[in-house]
């Protein structure tokens, strides 16, 4: 069960043994059904999950009542809403499970007492900091700046496992489009490949 997250930790920083049984002693599990909400929009949320099985969507609903896909979080990738774990205020997105969930879970003061007990664990959040606050400028610019079918392409590349578990409106709503449009660039594409 805990082998993949020791992975995770390990490939950006390096932790003893004795280390590591810390950090897992202070995880929790937690399954969840699909369509459970791990994290509710408007609500405070003091945990930080690692996906150990399953997928987590996440996605707000905007002032028009359309949902809006933020994160898709696959096996082995970290999810929260870092804006409510980070300042303990109501979160800005909801977290669901697509599929039924099997995630490893640190609370705020679990993950205060691991950063200040295991400097090492500091220096790994602060590199996952970074890398999500990276990833989210470069899909916010992405959108703005890439056509839709340009973006359609850079997801399938970086994340072709997602299309064959995560529905089509939900990857539409990722990559900032209609579920239509998304139809249409996939029949273009099937089109230009036949020709």
């Amino acid at each position: 069960m805990f082998q993949p997250i020791r992975e995770n930790i390990l490939s950006k920083v390096v932790l003893s043994a004795a280390d590591l049984e810390t950090f897992t002693h202070n995880l929790e599990a937690l399954t969840l059904n699909k369509g459970a909400l791990f994290t509710r929009q408007d609500y405070k949320s003091d945990r930080l999950a690692f996906v150990n099985k399953g997928i987590i969507i996440g996605s707000m609903i905007n002032n028009n009542g359309d949902r809006k896909v933020i994160q898709i979080a696959t096996e082995n990738n970290w999810t929260a809403d870092l804006y409510a774990f980070f300042s303990g205020k109501p979160a800005m997105f909801s977290l669901e499970a697509h599929e039924d969930c099997e995630l490893l879970i640190l609370t705020k003061e679990q993950f205060n007492f691991l950063c200040n007990t295991i400097p090492m664990l500091e220096r790994f959040f602060r590199l996952l900091a970074e890398e999500a606050y990276v990833y989210s400028q470069q899909r916010i610019l992405n959108i703005f700046n890439k056509k839709a079918e340009q973006r359609y392409l850079e997801l399938i590349k970086e994340r072709p496992a997602i299309f064959e578990r995560v529905k089509q409106h939900y990857i539409a709503s990722y990559l900032g489009i209609e579920p239509q449009s998304l139809s249409r660039i996939r029949k273009n594409i099937s089109t230009k490949n036949i020709s």
